[in-house]
Formats: C-alpha cells, structure tokens, sequence
C-alpha cells in the first residue's frame, strides 16, 4: 500500500469515527506532541514567531490516542511548505513527522486528527474520573 493511500486510510477512518480533520495549508501549522501530559507551553516560541509572522489563533487539543497533544497556529500570510515545516520542527513537533514532510517536495500537506465530542467524553471519563 502506498504513503497516500495509507493516509486517504487513515483520514477515512477517523472520519467513519466521528472525528474531525485539520488540514494544514500555507496560512496554518500543525503540531503534534506525543507522549505529553501537558499541552506544552509555547509562550516563548510563539512570541519570536510573531515578530516576524502574523499569528491569528493558536489552538490546542489532546490527540484522540490519550497521549499526546495537537496544536494548530493559524496565521495572517501564506509561508512557503518547506518554511511551515521546519516552523513545526523548531516548535518541538514529532520529529519524524516534520522530518518525512520535509526529504522531499511533498504533494500531501500535513494534517491532525481532532476527537469528536464522543472520544472527548470517553477520555474524560477514563482519565479523569469525571462525566
């Protein structure tokens, strides 16, 4: 199976399991954090980031495994793929993920899976003891 049909896989499935789609595109950065409790703190980073780019939102929400984080900064003006990437790189996203975007011109741009309200109150409830 190639790369783009795993990935056409991977976003069908979510979708069948009520989740929602983030695709970046040149106005938007997708970051992803595995493995961490807390969604990083990113105050310093965006901070030097805005003094040369217009960020318009920044948000952020556990991944639907439980055990990561994923965050999607929305900006005013279009940047370069490659740009975005090592942006992402730099911000402390998965490292293999950026890394795999950015060893060739890339046709698919990166994307984030985001829970659907039904995994959020799963999550709540298996972690947090709470709904």
């Amino acid at each position: 199976m190639s790369t783009t049909d795993l990935r056409e896989e991977k976003i069908a499935d979510a979708l069948a399991a009520g989740h929602e789609i983030i695709h970046a595109d040149e106005k938007t950065l997708t970051l992803d954090f595995d493995d961490v409790d807390e969604c990083p703190d990113l105050t310093e980073k965006l901070a030097i980031l805005s003094e040369t780019v217009v960020i318009n939102s920044v948000k952020c929400w556990r991944s639907k495994s439980g055990t990561g984080w994923h965050v999607v900064i929305y900006l005013t003006y279009p940047l370069p793929f490659h740009q975005r990437i090592a942006i992402q790189a730099a911000f402390g996203s998965d490292w293999k993920r950026e890394l795999l975007y950015a060893r060739k011109p890339y046709t698919n741009e990166p994307f984030l899976i985001r829970p659907g309200v039904q995994s959020v109150v799963e999550y709540a409830r298996k972690k947090c003891g709470i709904l």
